[in-house]
C-alpha cells in the first residue's frame, strides 16, 4: 500500500530510492470526501520510458479507494505476457516492484560492453530479487554459455567458477532455451533434467530472455530451499529478463558490428600489405634484373671506354681526337643511364666521393631538360665547396626533380634552380621552383610515398626514390609551404666537404714504378681492356677469369719469388669464385696483399667501404684510363 499523507498520494519520486531520478510528475487527487459525486478521481498515469533499450514502458497507476479511503496502485510493464502482468498487479507492495525494476533499468543504462552488461544484469537480478544464485546464459552457436553469475559461481569480480556449456534441449536451462517458456521447479531432485553445477540447489527458476521472438539467453536461479521461488518471483524475474533483452541484443549487435568493421579493416589492411608485398617483390625482381643488366652493360662499356682511351694515346689520334672524345662522352652517358636504372629499382648504399656540386647540378639539370621548351634560371653560389656524395645517385635526384617540375608545367614554362649555403653552414640547399599549379594541401603529406602519383603516365617512384637517396646521404628532401602558384622542392645535403684522397689529381702524383699486377674478371672484353690500359701505364700484367685461378696464380708467383704487387678483382663471377671470397682467402694466406675491387654493381656495399672487406681501393665500372691510373697509384703508394 502507498503511504498516506493527509488523504493525498505522494508523488512517485518519493517512492524511488534516495538519490534516484523522478519517473513522473507530481499528481494529486481529491480527499475521499470529494468523491461523493460518485465520480472517482482520475488516477495519475506515471510513465518511465527507457528509450535506450527500446519501447519498454514501466508505469505506475494509482488512485484512491473511495469506499475505504485508501490509496491503491498497480504496476504495468509493457512487453511481458498478460499472466505475468496480472501477477505484478497483484503484488502486495507494487511500489517495491517499481523501485526494483527502475533501479535495474537505470543500472543497465550505465553499461556499454556486453561483458559489463551481463555481469551487471546477473548481479542486479540476484541482489534486487534476493536470489541466492543467479547465472545468465547467452545463446551461442555451440550451446548455452555461462556469461555472468551472482553467488557461488562468482568468487571474484567478472569470474565464473568452473564454467559449463549446456547443449540446447539439455537440462532445465536447455529446455527453456528451446521452448521459450519459463520453468519453476519446486524440487529438482524429482526432475531428471536437472544438471548439477557449483550451487547444488533444491529448486530452480529458469526465465527465457527473448528479443523480437528470438531466444537470446536464459536467466537461471537456484534456491537451497524446496519451493524456493514463488509466482511473484517468476513475474519479477520475467520483467527483469524482458527489460534486459533489448539491451543485451543491442549491445551484442553493436559488438558484432564492431567486430565486422574490424574484420573488414583487417582484410583491407591485409590486402594493402599484400599489394605492397607484391610491389616489393616486383621491385626486387626488377632490381635483380637491373643489376644484372647494369653489370653486363658496364662490362661492355669498360671495354669500349678502355679502348677509346687507348686509341686517344695513339700517334694518329690527333686526326680523330674529337670523334674519340665524343664517343667516350657518349659511353659515359650510357653508364649514367645504367646507374639511374639501378638506383631507381633498388637504390643502394651511396658510394661517396668528392664532387663539385655546382658542376654536377648544372650537368644533371641540362641533361634532364633536353627536348623540353622550358627556360632555366640556374644560380649557384660561388662559395660552395666540394661535397662527399654519390655522384650518380645525387644526379638521379636532380634529374627526377627536374622531370617532376617539367611535367607539372606541361613541358612549358620557367624553372628556377638555386644552390647556396644558408646561414650556419651546416647544410647546402638546392631548390627547384616551377610555375606549375602547385601541390594541393590534401596531397602534400603523400607525395613522397612509393607508388603515389596523380599522373596517368607516372609510376609513383620518382620522388620516392629521390627522397630515399637524400635520406641515405644524411640530408632532407622537403616540399616547401606554398605561397601561391607553383611548387618548390628543397634538397638539403650535409655541407661537410668531401674527403680529398691524397693524390687526387694525377698530374700532381709522382711516377709509380712498374708493378706486377694480376687482373681477375670473367668478362673477356673487359678483362682484355683492363690489361691493355695497365700495360699502357708500364705495368706487367697477368689475368685470370675465375677466383680460384686467381688464388692459384698468386700462390705460384709468390713461390716463384715473383709476387704480384697488386690484384684488381671483379666482384661477381657467375658460376665461380668471386672477388669477395677470393680476397678473404688470399688475406688468410697473405695478410699484406694489396687489392682493388672493380665492379659493375655500382650499389654494392663493398664499393662504399672497400677497406671493411679487405680491399685498399675501388673502381666503379666503367672507368677511364685516368681513373685507373689514379686508383692504382694510390694503392701502390700505400
Amino acid at each position: 500500500m502507498y503511504p498516506r499523507d493527509k488523504g493525498r498520494l505522494r508523488c512517485v519520486n518519493q517512492l524511488m530510492p534516495q538519490g534516484g531520478e523522478s519517473v513522473g510528475q507530481s499528481s494529486e487527487c481529491k480527499r475521499a470526501g470529494d468523491c461523493a459525486s460518485g465520480r472517482p478521481p482520475e488516477p495519475p498515469d506515471l510513465r518511465l520510458t527507457y528509450s535506450a533499450i527500446g519501447d519498454r514502458d514501466v508505469r505506475l497507476k494509482g488512485g484512491m479507494d473511495c469506499e475505504n479511503n485508501n490509496p491503491s496502485a498497480e504496476v504495468v510493464l509493457g512487453g511481458i505476457s498478460p499472466e505475468h502482468e496480472e501477477l505484478l498487479a497483484q503484488l502486495s507492495k507494487p511500489e517495491n516492484a517499481l523501485r526494483c525494476l527502475s533501479c535495474f533499468s537505470r543500472s543497465m543504462l550505465r553499461q556499454n560492453t556486453v561483458e559489463d552488461l551481463v555481469w551487471d544484469i546477473a548481479g542486479q537480478a540476484g541482489r534486487l530479487l534476493r536470489f541466492e544464485d543467479c547465472v545468465l546464459y547467452l545463446c551461442e552457436p555451440h550451446g548455452l554459455v555461462q556469461a555472468a553469475a551472482f553467488g557461488v559461481k562468482n568468487p571474484r569480480r567478472h569470474e565464473i567458477q568452473s564454467p559449463i556449456v549446456i547443449a540446447y534441449g539439455d537440462g532445465i536451462v536447455g529446455t527453456v532455451a528451446v521452448t521459450g517458456r519459463a520453468e519453476r521447479i519446486g524440487d529438482v531432485r524429482l526432475d531428471p533434467r536437472y544438471i548439477v553445477d557449483e550451487f547444488a540447489g533444491l529448486s530452480e527458476l529458469a526465465i527465457p530472455i527473448i528479443f523480437e521472438d528470438q531466444i537470446i539467453g536464459v536467466l537461471d536461479s537456484e534456491s537451497s530451499r524446496l519451493d524456493g521461488f514463488t509466482a511473484e518471483d517468476e513475474a519479477l524475474a520475467t520483467a527483469v529478463a524482458s527489460i534486459a533483452a533489448p539491451r543485451i541484443a543491442t549491445a551484442r549487435a553493436a559488438e558484432e558490428c564492431s567486430r565486422a568493421e574490424q574484420a573488414l579493416l583487417n582484410i583491407e589492411q591485409e590486402h594493402l600489405q599484400r599489394e605492397e608485398q607484391l610491389r616489393a617483390e616486383r621491385l626486387e625482381s626488377l632490381g635483380v634484373l637491373a643489376g644484372g643488366i647494369a653489370h653486363d652493360f658496364n662490362n661492355l662499356l669498360t671495354a669500349i671506354i678502355g679502348n677509346l682511351c687507348l686509341a686517344q694515346l695513339e700517334p694518329t689520334a690527333a686526326e680523330n681526337g674529337e670523334l674519340l672524345a665524343e664517343a667516350e662522352r657518349a659511353c659515359e652517358r650510357a653508364s649514367k643511364l645504367t646507374q639511374q636504372l639501378l638506383t631507381f629499382s633498388k637504390g643502394g648504399t651511396p658510394v661517396k666521393e668528392s664532387a663539385d656540386l655546382g658542376e654536377l647540378l648544372e650537368e644533371s639539370v641540362q641533361f634532364a631538360l633536353r627536348g623540353f621548351n622550358v627556360a632555366l634560371e640556374l644560380e649557384v653560389d660561388a662559395g660552395l665547396e666540394t661535397l662527399a656524395l654519390d655522384r650518380d645517385q645525387v644526379s638521379h635526384v636532380f634529374h627526377n626533380l627536374v622531370l617532376n617540375a617539367v611535367q607539372a608545367m606541361g613541358g612549358v614554362g620557367q624553372l628556377k634552380v638555386e644552390a647556396r649555403l644558408p646561414a650556419g653552414g651546416a647544410e647546402v640547399l638546392v631548390s627547384f621552383t616551377d610555375e606549375g599549379p602547385g601541390v594541393p594541401e590534401e596531397l602534400r603529406g603523400r607525395i613522397f610515398e612509393p607508388y603515389f602519383t596523380t599522373r596517368e603516365e607516372g609510376n609513383g617512384m620518382g620522388l620516392a626514390s629521390a627522397y630515399s637517396i637524400v635520406r641515405r646521404h644524411g640530408g632532407r628532401l622537403v616540399l616547401e609551404p606554398g605561397d601561391g602558384g607553383g611548387a618548390c622542392f628543397s634538397v638539403y645535403l650535409p655541407a661537410a666537404a668531401g674527403e680529398v684522397r691524397q693524390g687526387q689529381q694525377v698530374s700532381e702524383l709522382r711516377p709509380v714504378a712498374p708493378a706486377h699486377i694480376l687482373v681477375l674478371d670473367d668478362d673477356d672484353a673487359a678483362r682484355t681492356a683492363i690489361v691493355r690500359m695497365l700495360e699502357s701505364l708500364g705495368h706487367r700484367v697477368e689475368s685470370v677469369p675465375e677466383g680460384s685461378l686467381c688464388i692459384e696464380a698468386f700462390e705460384q708467383a709468390f713461390r716463384g719469388h715473383n709476387p704480384f704487387d697488386l690484384v684488381v678483382m671483379d666482384l661477381a663471377i657467375p658460376g665461380g669464385l668471386g672477388g669477395r671470397e677470393a680476397i678473404r682467402r688470399l688475406r688468410a694466406i697473405h695478410p699484406g696483399v694489396r687489392a682493388i675491387v672493380a665492379s659493375g654493381y655500382a650499389d654494392d656495399p663493398i664499393l662504399s667501404q672497400p677497406e671493411h672487406f679487405g680491399f685498399m681501393g675501388r673502381l666503379r665500372k666503367p672507368f677511364r684510363l685516368i681513373e685507373l691510373e689514379r686508383e692504382v697509384g694510390l694503392v701502390l703508394r700505400g
